[in-house]
């Protein structure tokens, strides 16, 4: 039944085109804006209406990249684009870069979406879209300042199962030029939920134990503007604390956690030159992350600083647009298991050419790039050739260069292990998109597909040494799949229904290794999903909206050799959501109640980790404009 289920969902999935894909077709070219050569994935509007849903939540809901998620809210969460580990996909804020340094990751844990006003997700190499030689992807988080209301607030909690409480707050306003926001939230969870444990004998129910969490954020944002120049300042003050429940394995109760703090900001500065457009950046990441497990006696330090400039200059002439920018991160991590402070210099350079043809149809664009590193001391350059061709209904996109990725800072400095001789991540992707609109008497379809190769050279992997682990520059590993979207609307008078469903085929394998018998070789790799489908059904009526979610995941490796036994088994997750708003000027309320996991599905998001079944929220927010 399964089977069958899945394989008409797939059906369904070959002829789909996300909601972003849609907004991507409606919009016209502006001649001073750069093309966008990438179909991105950007989840603004989910924002505004669930700004409760953390980011690995808004992600695993409507994006297809894999969120691995280690238990309940606030749970360690990892991204990974195209099958590539979490460490490959670039995390920015306001163009800020946020990956941890000495991890190489960001977590997602916990983080509410509301804290910021626009999360977009760009696949596999991003030079053109965006300043990043990536090779997963990129994860951009933006806030937007508001230059035309005077002033708004926003105040909303949310409870739910497992001791979960959610609070945020937001106002601003625009005095003079002078524009400002302010956003709060702060987010805590029990996790102390049921679960089989199927690795001790009789399979007991047990209670998680040592599993709660709690993040507080604090963004301030201001800008000033006149005719001439424009200056904005983002801040953000994050502090949390995540306790590490034990494993199904264990015996002893874990008393393990970490407490992760952050101080970041980010200054703009815009101005135009004649007819070129100058904006100058700087921001600042400062990190304090601290892991203790007293079981183990385990005890490590991070303090992790990266300031990072850049200035750009974009111009239009008729038909052409050229862009260049020249940035730099000076980057330094201390940690208590290192001798001193450990520095690196980042450097990009990037120069873009756009030429339009056809009364703007064909969009063709070469970018050329080149990074700098200090330590180890490499030079890469690299480029990006891409195409956007429209015509009537349809959108073809397609794009082909080289993609680029220096360790971490643990890769290149632990004491035991680790390599500064090591060498960069490298290689190449190529991929091609088509989106297809219509309208046919009252039903509005968005069909969406796309395909991908990618190759990356010098896979960095620790193994197994001996006395200890050593990290390495390994495999050749090859990543390459497809996805594919419907989406159906529908109007009648006061009633809207919405379909949705995606399907994503992700298939990454190790072509070459320098291991012996390396049984990777030809093999998926781990916690990778073969097959994902995602799939929706929205109806709204009178205020009210009602959501249907149905999400299925196949199997997952948990070891290179992909034994079948070993793996983590498929699974489908179904959540139920009924929200409704009222509008009483000059507010508005807003209420919501969701059912995850409606099933009750047991499932394990990473190997030992058990996931919550059955659970409920109550959201209420209120808004004043």
């Amino acid at each position: 039944m399964k089977r069958t289920l899945l394989y008409i969902l797939t059906a369904l999935c070959l002829l789909n085109a996300s909601a972003q894909t849609l907004d991507t077709l409606r919009l016209s070219t502006i001649a001073v804006v750069p093309t966008q050569f990438k179909n991105v994935e950007e989840f603004g509007s989910v924002i505004v209406q669930e700004p409760f849903l953390t980011v690995a939540e808004l992600l695993t809901n409507c994006s297809s990249v894999q969120v691995n998620n280690q238990g309940g809210k606030g749970a360690t969460s990892s991204v990974s684009i195209r099958g590539y580990s979490s460490n490959k996909t670039n995390v920015k804020w306001n163009g800020l870069s946020i990956n941890n340094l000495t991890l190489g990751m960001t977590d997602f844990g916990g983080i509410q979406s509301g804290v910021v006003d626009n999360i977009s997700v760009y696949k596999g190499n991003s030079v053109s879209d965006l300043n990043d030689v990536s090779i997963g992807g990129v994860i951009a988080m933006d806030n937007e300042l508001n230059w035309k209301d005077t002033f708004h607030f926003q105040i909303g909690s949310e409870i739910g199962s497992f001791g979960y409480l959610g609070n945020q707050f937001k106002t601003g306003g625009l005095i003079k030029g002078f524009t400002f926001q302010v956003k709060s939230s702060f987010l805590s969870a029990v996790n102390d939920f049921k679960y089989k444990n199927h690795k001790r004998i009789g399979t007991p129910n047990e209670v998680q134990e040592n599993a709660a969490y709690y993040n507080g954020n604090l963004i301030f944002s201001t800008g000033w503007r006149n005719k001439k120049i424009k200056f904005e300042n983002h801040t953000w003050f994050s502090t949390k604390k995540v306790e590490s429940p034990k494993i199904f394995a264990d015996s002893k109760p874990s008393v393990a956690f970490y407490r992760d703090s952050s101080i970041r900001s980010v200054f703009n500065f815009y101005t135009p030159i004649k007819k070129v457009r100058i904006k100058g950046f700087y921001g600042i990441n400062h990190e304090r992350f601290l892991y203790n497990d007293s079981l183990f006696a385990i005890n490590t330090f991070y303090v992790l600083n990266n300031n990072h400039f850049n200035v750009s200059a974009k111009h239009n002439l008729k038909d052409w647009y050229f862009e260049y920018l020249s940035e730099i991160q000076f980057q330094n991590a201390h940690n208590n298991q290192f001798e001193d402070v450990k520095r690196r210099v980042v450097s990009l350079t990037k120069s873009r050419i756009e030429k339009r043809l056809f009364k703007e149809r064909l969009k063709i664009s070469g970018t050329g790039v080149l990074n700098k590193i200090w330590r180890p001391n490499t030079v890469f350059p690299g480029g990006v050739i891409a195409y956007h061709f429209s015509m009537r209904q349809f959108v073809f996109k397609g794009s082909g260069g080289s993609h680029f990725r220096v360790g971490n800072f643990d890769d290149l400095f632990w004491p035991k292990g680790g390599d500064e001789n090591l060498k960069p991540e490298k290689g190449w992707n190529i991929e091609q998109s088509v989106g297809y609109s219509v309208m046919i008497k009252k039903l509005e379809f968005t069909l969406f597909g796309e395909v991908y190769n990618s190759i990356v050279n010098d896979w960095i992997q620790w193994r197994d040494a001996g006395e200890y682990w050593a990290v390495e520059n390994l495999k050749k590993v090859n990543a390459q799949g497809g996805e594919a979207s419907l989406e159906v609307n529908f109007s009648l008078n006061e009633v809207k229904l919405n379909f949705m469903s995606h399907y994503s085929l992700t298939k990454v394998t190790t072509l070459e290794s320098e291991l012996p018998n390396d049984p990777s070789i030809g093999n998926q790799l781990t916690y990778v999903p073969m097959n994902k489908s995602k799939n929706r059904i929205s109806l709204v009526y009178k205020g009210f909206t009602g959501n249907y979610v149905f999400n299925y995941y196949s199997i997952r490796h948990t070891t290179t050799d992909n034994v079948e036994r070993k793996a983590l088994a498929s699974y489908y997750l179904q959540d139920l959501h009924l929200m409704k708003k009222w509008n009483v000027k000059p507010f508005s309320i807003y209420s919501k109640f969701s059912i995850l996991n409606l099933s009750n599905q047991f499932y394990e998001g990473v190997s030992n980790r058990p996931m919550p079944g059955r659970s409920y929220y109550f959201t209420l927010l209120l808004n004043f404009s």
